[in-house]
Formats: structure tokens, sequence, C-alpha cells
């Protein structure tokens, strides 16, 4: 049973359905120190013949700190010595050392401790480089502004005697510390190299907003990333998305081919009122419109929104989920904008 910090006490009981009451199951006593330490566990259960609670066990923990480290701890189960942990810790105050030893009453001491050793190392700017923990090792990488541009795990491989990669992220930023490209990579057994899983690349405006995003994934003859879709968006003064433009990338004509746009249209309260999707067509070299919503803003009656309907691939359907038709039919449907409800024309 864990205490959660400053829990003193807890009760469990469980139902007896012959009684039809509850009973005692279990109870636990926590007593902390001034700086929130746990310094006592003590453990009842229920002893249904004396009705009453029964000690089980106690533990009694001992911790010493320096600079705020804890450096020692130990338990005494029922005040004989239980088990006994010792921590080291570099001059980043990360810890690189821990032993732990039990009580062997056989030789009322305690015994030869197992010890796990953490190893760190840092750039000049104090930022964590490399870091070893067991079978597991982490390294990682900053650029000038001390962003992070590297997050690589490794396993070690007890046949080869070596470390084998796990994944890798990669990571750009621009002037003003955004996120401008992030790239996961997989460990290749075959290869014994990283190979690429997918990256993509962000652009922002002055005032913030992404303006571009392309992605890409692996091309595992060309060992090198291709250009898989891109999507660009284009902002009013106000910062509200007015138009956006996807593209595949198309490595015959070595060119962005557009497939779908979304222009968005809004009040002079920067309320939406309309948007509308399109399709390219190849053939008419021209954009063809696939829907439009109107958003209508007021009070919304109550015969509007029983008869309010939203169309699905396989009919149409009213607010109560109903289907009212097999037809996909466009008409009227109901949403909630900024806590209200709100009228949806779609054509």
């Amino acid at each position: 049973m864990l205490m959660t910090t400053n829990q003193t006490l807890h009760v469990r009981y469980n139902w007896d359905s012959d009684k039809k009451d509850w009973v005692g199951n279990y109870q636990v006593e926590c007593t902390y120190d001034a700086n929130d330490n746990q310094i006592l566990y003590v453990r009842y259960n229920w002893d249904s013949d004396k009705k009453d609670w029964k000690l089980h066990y106690k533990l009694k923990f001992e911790n010493s700190y320096t600079n705020g480290n804890l450096i020692s701890y130990s338990d005494k189960k029922d005040w004989v010595n239980n088990t006994m942990d010792e921590y080291a810790y570099d001059d980043y105050g990360n810890m690189i050392r821990k032993t732990h030893s039990y009580w062997d009453p056989s030789i009322s001491g305690w015994s030869s401790p197992s010890v796990y050793e953490y190893t760190y190392k840092y750039n000049e700017d104090g930022k964590i480089i490399l870091h070893i923990d067991g079978s597991t090792k982490y390294e990682y990488d900053y650029d000038v502004n001390g962003n992070q541009t590297l997050n690589a795990i490794y396993n070690w491989n007890s046949e080869t005697n070596d470390w084998k990669g796990v994944h890798k992220y990669e990571y750009a930023y621009d002037d003003n510390g955004t996120q401008t490209m992030f790239a996961q990579w997989l460990w290749d057994d075959e290869a014994a190299d990283w190979i690429g899983r997918f990256k993509y690349e962000l652009t922002f405006d002055a005032n913030g907003n992404d303006i571009s995003y392309i992605y890409y994934e692996w091309d595992s003859e060309a060992a090198d990333w291709v250009k898989d879709s891109k999507i660009d968006r284009d902002y009013d003064a106000n910062g509200n998305l007015k138009t956006r433009l996807d593209y595949s990338w198309d490595s015959e004509v070595a060119d962005w081919v557009k497939t779908s746009k979304e222009d968005r249209d809004y009040d002079a309260n920067g309320n939406e009122i309309s948007r509308i999707y399109y399709k390219w067509n190849s053939e008419a070299n021209d954009w063809v419109v696939s829907s439009k919503i109107t958003y209508i803003y007021g009070e919304v009656t109550a015969v509007e929104e029983i008869n309010a309907v939203a169309s699905k691939p396989d009919g149409t359907y009213n607010l109560q989920g109903h289907k009212v038709s097999d037809n996909a039919t466009k008409g009227i449907y109901i949403v909630v904008k900024d806590g209200k409800a709100h009228k949806v024309l779609r054509k």
C-alpha cells in the first residue's frame, strides 16, 4: 500500500453481505518529518475474532540529505534493520551511484551491497550530452542557442558487446527558438545503421503562424528523404486562417501537384461565416468546389433544432442520431461554437 505525501491514514473495509455491514480489512498509519519525508509506516490487519485492529508490522525510515539530495536511506522492520541504500551525485546534482544492502541476521550486519552506476557527460554549457543508465544509453546534442537537436537511444547488445541503436530524433529551430524540423530514425539491424522513418519541416511568418508544412518519407534505395506532401497556409491581418492549399509530390515531373484547397471568410467580429472546400481538376486545370459551409450566428429555435440534419455517406441523420433518409442529403445542422448553438448550412 503506497501512501501519498502527507497522507497519514488509510483504512480499507470490505462489505459483508451476510452481516450487511462494513468489515475492516487493513489500516495504514504514516508519519512524516518537517520536510515531508516519511519516517514511519505502520500496518494493521483486522482481527475478526477480537473485532479489532491487530499490528501486522512497522517500518521506520531513516534518511540523510546533502544539498537536498538523498545520500542514504534505511528502513527497519519492527525496529530491526531491514534494507539500506546509499547514493552519490555529480556536481550537477545527478545521481551517479547507488548501493543497496540488506540486513543479514546470520552475521548481524549488512550484506555485500549491490552497486548501480550511472554515467553523465556534459557540454560546456552544462547540458547533458551522454547518459548511461544500466543497459540503456542516451545521446543528446544542442544548437548554439541551447535548443536540443538530437535525442538518440541505444541498448546494450551482449552478443556483440556493443551498443545497438533503438530510435533517434532530430530537431531544428528558427532564430526565435520555434521548432522548424522534426525527424525520426529507426535502427536497421541488417544495415547496422539508422534509417529514416519520417520528417517534416515547418515555416512560420513574422506573427508566428505556420505558413508551410512539408512532409518527407525515407527512400531506402536512395538512402535519403523524399518529398511526399505539402500544406501552405495564408492568414488575414487578425491571424485567422484564410486559405489552405494541399499538394502532393510528383516524382516524375519533380514538382508539387495541387490536390485540395480550403477558403475561409470572416465577418467584422472575426467570426467565421463560410468555408469552401475545393478539389483540383487536372483535366480542367482549375479548382472545383466540393462543398461549402455557411455559418449563421444567432439564436437557434427548437423547430430548427428538431429539423436539423447532418449528412453522412450512408444517409442523413437528425441531431438525435436517427436516420431520416437513405440519401446523403446536405442540409441544415447545428454546431456549438463559443458555447452557443449556431445554424450551419451545408451546400
